[in-house]
């Protein structure tokens, strides 16, 4: 190459501007933009669990429970199945409804107020279930009562 060649290569790149320096500010307020959409949609989901477990919304466990609760007490009334089956499914109700392994003497925290209504009437389904003789205590609608009244006070696991 000589160095006219040069000189006109040179020249021909003297013509090639560069492009302008970036705009910051626009990137910085989309930036600040994805930030308040964010810290919105935590303080949304933050505000939304603190409701739920306010107002006592039932979990969906209990919800299915109290519907089985339901069908069971409806069995029952129509003497479809007998008090030692129905205390059965309605301490299996009970025990699945509040998400317990167990169903035991002392209540969930959220019902411990309660706990000498929770006492009787365990006891009673005990007597029902595992007594040879029928039981002193009749089983009434009152325990289906009970237990759909528990079923929806327990608070939803968030």
């Amino acid at each position: 190459m000589n160095s006219d060649e040069l000189k006109e290569i040179t020249q021909q790149l003297a013509d090639v501007a560069m492009p302008p320096a970036p705009e910051w500010h626009l990137v910085i307020i989309a930036a600040t933009a994805m930030l308040v959409v964010v810290i919105l949609l935590s303080i949304g989901v933050i505000y939304l669990r603190s409701r739920r477990k306010k107002t006592g919304v039932i979990s969906d466990s209990s919800r299915a429970a109290i519907y089985q609760l339901q069908l069971l007490q409806h069995k029952w009334q129509r003497q479809e199945i007998n008090d030692h089956d129905a205390a059965y499914q309605l301490a299996t109700l009970w025990r699945l409804g509040l998400d317990l392994n167990q169903l035991i003497e002392t209540p969930p925290p959220a019902l411990m107020d309660q706990q000498p209504q929770w006492q009787e009437l365990l006891q009673q389904l005990t007597q029902l279930r595992y007594s040879q003789t029928k039981s002193k205590t009749p089983f009434t609608a009152d325990a289906f009562t009970k237990v759909e009244a528990w079923l929806k006070q327990a608070p939803a696991p968030c």
